[in-house]
Parts: C-alpha cells; structure tokens; sequence
C-alpha cells in the first residue's frame, strides 16, 4: 500500500456523513459509563469500516487484506476520536 492511496482512504472517510452522524450521535451520551462508550465506539468503526470495505469492494476496487484491514483501522480510528472528542465537549460544558 502506498502512502497516496492510504490519504485518499483517510480524506474518504473524513468526508462520509457516517462517520459525523454516528460520532456526534454515540459520543453525545456522557452519562454512560467510559469503558461502555469505548466498546459503542470500537464497534461502530469497525461495522462502518466493513460498510466501506464492501462499497470499495462493489464498486470493483481490489483492496486485499491489507487495504480492507487499512480501511477498517482507518474507520476505527476516526470514530473513536470523534465519539472522545464529542464526550470530552458535553462534559466539560455540563
């Protein structure tokens, strides 16, 4: 995999209205325990990395293992600072 390759897959997922929906959404619960939210995150990432991995995959692209597990990690990545992000926000204006 190559360095472009991996900016287009991060600057892709930036831009998918998943991601700011489900962010905003999953990190906006404060009261919810810590350790809960985390695993609500992991998942979340992981479900819409697969989502993007099978819409890359239809359209025709050949990712291979690495490129599906890149984009899934990618995925995981950006909705678990969304989501921390999001709960740090709310807490520190509640």
């Amino acid at each position: 995999m190559d360095l472009a390759l991996l900016t287009i897959m991060f600057w892709g997922s930036v831009r998918d209205p998943i991601l700011w929906i489900v962010g905003l959404i999953f990190g906006w619960d404060v009261e919810r325990e810590f350790k809960k939210s985390l695993w609500f995150f992991l998942i979340a990432g992981a479900v819409w990395g697969g989502i993007r991995v099978a819409i890359y995959g239809g359209l025709g692209e050949n990712l291979g293992l690495l490129g599906s597990i890149s984009i899934v990690g990618i995925c995981v990545g950006l909705m678990c600072s969304l989501c921390v992000i999001v709960r740090a926000i709310r807490k520190s204006y509640i």
